[in-house]
């Protein structure tokens, strides 16, 4: 075995990818010394091959463009390949660029390449003549860029697929007879080197809800997966800035990598403006971004507190390429230089960036094609394809433009970070805390709820005349508290809020909606056992809900549900149950309690101050007023079943967004108590654009230009839609439990678990996210004063009505954690988010 070290390097995979896991080995080997890895096997050309079709390697969709490459349409006709012995001779033609790889060390550089089934290598020397072609592996499938890598001390290894399990397995190119080593991570990945570390960011296993990961290995073999406390989504790019790992998100965001932490690896976020397309290059405290904008290939910085928009009239960038082109990273070279690609229509240019110089590669005098660059110390040698091998030629690369260097304003000493919480100027714009949403740390106020009434999921507080309003599930009954204006945050010991409505064994709380006082809530549940030999009649055959309130924060703005798809379904399964729909009522503590309901609701809207209510159905809506079994029909504007409703998504009581029909068609009506008017208000060029996939749940339309719609998926995960991908998850932690949007700020609230739910110490964690296209968009932790240990004895939950803003604060939510068990007290904190500043 030429070269143990490499696979004890990455043998570590093999021990479960414990985060602990360590092992320390000697600096090289003497020639004759083996190590026993364990059973490695080793496919050979016999191997069954996975059905070309099946590509479990793309099952992380939002991987985006690979650092180390991506993959184009000449990439296409050669990702799927032949287990064939490959033609060593100078007939073969040049592989595409993207299936090359160059891996430069100290004195040589190796070059890698796959072809025919195999994949195939060189070294080529510092001087000297090159190396003889090896074969490295055979049964090659890939279906993405060739990813290599290579410290300034470490041996040249490349990343293949394996294609049964296609799990990423690690081949020494100086020992082609070793047994490929499993690294325990899974493709699309991208791959940097930073320093002696060398860092995989991909999938942690194959299915298509797989976690990203991210594994560290350095050249003595000690490795190990970075703890991800933040549900880390699949970054576009990664590259080495601010003293850090910097990931780029296709979402415009950025946040630190920190490869030697011991709880979170992901630190804050920050505006970037990251785009789909776009490769970053940093060093120390430069951070840039190159991407096609527009009809230009243009670079821009992405700093903390200094980053540009480049789609910005008059934005600062450099323009690379003036005319269109798309861009792949092809490799990290050493020194924190990158190699990119620029493919446009009249030629190829590869560009070196460095840490503040901009240089590119003539491809024109290459008597055939050229697959990289390879560097020594200063030198740069470009890696061409002649007679069916690659050789170097040395090149002086041009000068390119300057880009936009990154100058810390005068009296600025610090570090650049992102902005946080705190009251101080973390990133040297001017500016504390800029946009973010913070706690203001008081009780806002306190509701204590009788001795044994403990909240179940699902709780809800409204806002009216009378004051904040509780709706409280408590697993066997549903009650409604009222607190009224005035009074005090700290109620007398002993004194509880007492209760103004009560409905016993209702079943599971669907929707809530409210104007004033005046509440109707929707409950399912199934029926009670028929007694033997009465007849059980024919259940409504309504459509079955689809999800449960996707979004609901208890108010009549945020009220919205389902149906199902109907006669698209087909018919219901007989062997379970048809669930009983039912409304509680209440006007007044006089006026209170329940009827049920004509159909099953997918939204509720109380249309005046005496409580009467409009039902939604999918075929119709009934009128009802309270307490009555019996209403008048309304009927739709269209003919096409409602599939879903979201209510007054404008900031307005009575506008409602529904879909419809087959494809799920946007209407915007408004609903008045005579009945139903259409309207068009303009709902974003994002919601004109979505497909029919994308409108299949509901989700909030932006409130205004430039905001992004928002959706709650089965009440707990929160996802933003970007045009061109689609809804995004907004991460907080890898284990959501519950999340609400706001209806009169671009704002959402959600709560999750930072540890697995089955760890032995739960804890739950608040987050304020700021969903305006401008703003960051992950959760910022919300904090409130004794949150620091919480236990299973703390109730949490979320619940968000308006609050009136500040001077110089945008409509802020009201965050809400219940203490103790027997009697529990509701807290109320306040979030206080400022009004978004403009771009410096």
């Amino acid at each position: 075995m030429k070269n143990a070290p490499l696979l004890l390097l990455v043998a570590l995979a093999t021990a479960g990818c414990d985060p602990e896991t360590k092992t320390t080995l000697p600096p090289k080997p003497d020639a004759g010394e083996t190590f026993d890895l364990g059973p490695q096997p080793r496919l050979d050309a016999a191997t069954p091959r996975r059905d070309a079709e099946v590509d479990l390697d793309v099952s992380v969709e939002d991987m985006g463009p690979l650092i180390d490459g991506s993959m184009g349409d000449a990439d296409a006709a050669d990702a799927i390949v032949d287990a064939v012995p490959v033609d060593m001779g100078p007939s073969g033609g040049p592989p595409p660029r993207s299936r090359a790889v160059v891996l430069s060390g100290s004195n040589d550089a190796w070059v890698a390449w796959a072809r025919g089934g195999r994949l195939l290598a060189r070294r080529l020397p510092d001087g000297g003549e090159p190396g003889p072609v090896v074969d490295v592996a055979e049964a090659v499938d890939l279906s993405g860029p060739l990813l290599g890598s290579r410290t300034r001390s470490g041996p040249p290894w490349v990343l293949l697929p394996d294609p049964l399990t296609r799990e990423l397995h690690a081949h020494d190119l100086e020992a082609p007879e070793a047994d490929p080593v499993p690294m325990g991570v899974w493709g699309p990945a991208r791959l940097l080197n930073v320093g002696a570390q060398t860092v995989i960011m991909g999938a942690d296993g194959p299915k298509a809800d797989a976690r990203t990961l991210v594994r560290v290995f350095d050249d003595l073999g000690r490795g190990r997966t970075l703890p991800d406390g933040r549900g880390l989504p699949a970054a576009a790019s990664l590259t080495p800035a601010l003293g850090r790992l910097v990931a780029g998100f296709d979402v415009g965001v950025c946040a630190t990598v920190d490869t030697g932490a011991l709880d979170d690896a992901v630190g804050l976020p920050w505006r970037c403006h990251a785009r789909p397309g776009a490769v970053s290059v940093g060093a120390g405290e430069q951070l840039y971004f190159v991407g096609p904008v527009g009809d230009r290939v243009v670079m821009w910085r992405g700093m903390p507190g200094a980053a540009v928009d480049p789609t910005a009239d008059g934005a600062d960038v450099t323009v690379l390429v003036d005319q269109p082109a798309t861009v792949e990273a092809l490799h990290t070279l050493a020194d924190n230089r990158v190699l990119i690609n620029t493919v446009g229509l009249d030629h190829d240019t590869l560009w070196l960036l460095e840490d503040d110089v901009v240089r590119s590669v003539d491809l024109t005098a290459a008597e055939d094609a050229v697959l990289g660059v390879a560097t020594f110390r200063r030198r740069v040698l470009r890696v061409d394809w002649n007679e069916g091998q690659p050789v170097m030629v040395e090149v002086p690369p041009a000068d390119g433009p300057t880009p936009p260097l990154y100058t810390k304003p005068e009296g600025c000493n610090i570090s650049i970070n992102p902005e946080d919480c705190s009251p101080n100027d973390q990133d040297c714009d001017g500016r504390t805390q800029g946009a973010l949403c913070c706690a203001d740390g008081a009780v806002h106020t306190r509701v204590p709820l009788p001795d044994g009434v403990l909240p179940a999921r699902g709780w809800r507080v409204l806002t009216s005349d009378a004051g904040l309003i509780f709706v409280v599930p408590t697993g066997d009954a549903v009650r409604m508290y009222v607190r009224q204006p005035g009074d005090t945050t700290r109620p007398v010991l002993g004194e509880n809020i007492p209760t103004v409505g009560q409905w016993l064994a209702t079943g599971e709380l669907r929707h809530v909606a409210n104007r004033r006082v005046r509440t109707v809530m929707h409950v399912a549940r199934a029926p009670r056992p028929m007694p033997p030999g009465e007849d059980a009649g024919v259940a409504d055959m309504g459509p079955a809900d689809a999800g449960a309130d996707a979004g609901d924060a208890g108010d009549a703005a945020l009220d919205m549900g389902v149906a199902d798809a109907g006669e698209d379904m087909g018919p219901p399964d007989m062997g379970l149950p048809m669930l009983e729909h039912e409304l509680l009522w209440f006007v007044d503590a006089e006026t209170q309690g329940r009827t049920p309901a004509p159909c099953e609701p997918i939204a509720l809207h109380v249309l005046d101050t005496d409580g009467r209510t409009r039902v939604f159905c999918a075929d119709r809506a009934v009128d009802l007023d309270p307490l009555a079994e019996a209403g008048a029909e309304v009927a739709y504007p269209v003919a096409e079943r409602v599939r879903w409703i979201w209510t007054a998504p404008f900031g307005d009581d009575d506008l409602i967004l529904a879909a419809t029909g087959a494809n799920f068609a946007l209407n915007v009506w408004r609903s008045t108590p005579e009945g139903f008017t259409v309207e068009q208000p303009f709902l974003g060029g994002d919601v004109e654009a979505m497909s029919e996939n994308d409108r299949s749940l509901p989700f909030r339309p932006p409130l205004m230009p430039g905001q992004r719609p928002a959706r709650v998926v089965d009440e707990t995960e929160l996802e933003i839609y970007v045009s061109g991908r689609g809804w995004r998850p907004v991460p907080t932690t890898p284990w959501p439990v519950e999340a609400r949007l706001l209806h009169h700020a671009p704002l959402a609230v959600s709560v999750a678990d930072t540890l697995p739910p089955d760890a032995l110490e739960g804890r739950l964690a608040i987050f304020v996210h700021d969903m305006d296209a401008t703003g960051t968009l992950w959760g910022r932790r919300f904090a409130p004063p004794g949150a620091a240990a919480l236990s299973e004895s703390v109730f949490w939950g979320v619940a968000v009505p308006d609050f009136a803003p500040g001077e110089g604060e945008v409509s802020a939510p009201l965050v809400w954690r219940g203490v103790g068990t027997d009697p529990v007290d509701l807290e109320g904190f306040r979030s206080t988010c400022l009004t978004r500043p403009s771009a410096p």
